[in-house]
């Protein structure tokens, strides 16, 4: 099996990406080329027929449409990703460049690549590069959620009553025990930082004088480097986006 990565991995945000194929893509014999021109030369002059594409785009208008609906058509069994860095985030709306069943975000790439690799390998099912927005969505977040290997007792800390009832849910069905007081015997405390001001950061650092041992996770919807490096200051152990696989969600909370 072949996996083939176009795109400029130099980038800060591509760099973390990198290190995540690396990890994944055991059993598959890797190509990487710049550009799409780049790879369909390779693809016509080389015995290469990749199975998985990832594609790293750093800034809009990186590939135009028309090289992209070609190299499609060359590949139609392959399974295409499209990780976009933070610039491209707005192409999703207003162009349409990479269709919406192939485009995810670099930091939420990981998990993505890890499933179109097991389609290629047989063990997952696939989503049609013609599929909906609402198809993608419901193909992102449709992974079983298992039991972990133990149980943990979690908090959960949000104004959003539907996102905190969400993450409740996905924690007890994967066997975590649901703690309503934060901190009192918790493992675990999630906590939402949306929005991230001085004053979420406060309750943070009273919440972690006040919660002894428990590990502290917090999601956001688009964490930048200084929120990171914020909510570090704050110990907070692991900060990660909402807008990863729900599956993936879990495993970063019960990674303790």
């Amino acid at each position: 099996m072949e996996l083939l990565v176009i795109g400029d991995s130099s980038s800060r945000e591509m760099r973390s990406l990198q290190r995540g194929i690396d990890g994944l893509a055991f059993g598959f014999r890797r190509r990487d080329t710049p550009t799409i021109s780049d790879a369909l030369a390779l693809i016509h002059s080389t015995a290469c027929h990749p199975d998985v594409v990832a594609i790293l785009q750093n800034r809009p208008d990186e590939f135009s449409r028309p090289d992209v609906d070609r190299f499609i058509g060359t590949l139609p069994l392959a399974r295409f990703v499209c990780c976009h860095g933070l610039w491209c985030e707005s192409e999703g709306r207003n162009g349409r460049v990479w269709p919406p069943a192939v485009r995810v975000p670099a930091r939420a790439a990981t998990g993505r690549l890890k499933r179109e690799l097991d389609v290629a390998r047989d063990n997952a099912n696939p989503l049609p590069v013609t599929g909906s927005r609402d198809e993608t969505f419901e193909y992102i977040h449709s992974e079983h959620l298992g039991p972990v290997v133990r149980s943990l007792r979690v908090s959960v800390i949000s104004p959003d009553h539907a996102w905190r009832e969400m993450m409740t849910d996905a924690c007890s069905a994967c066997g975590c025990t649901s703690v309503s007081i934060a901190g009192r015997i918790s493992d675990c405390t999630i906590i939402d930082a949306d929005p991230l001001d001085d004053v979420t950061l406060e309750r943070i650092r009273d919440l972690n004088r006040s919660s002894g041992p428990s590990r502290l996770v917090a999601f956001m919807t688009m964490p930048r480097e200084q929120d990171v490096r914020a909510l570090s200051s704050c110990n907070v152990h692991t900060v990660a986006s909402k807008l990863q696989p729900l599956s993936e969600l879990i495993e970063l909370i019960c990674d303790t």
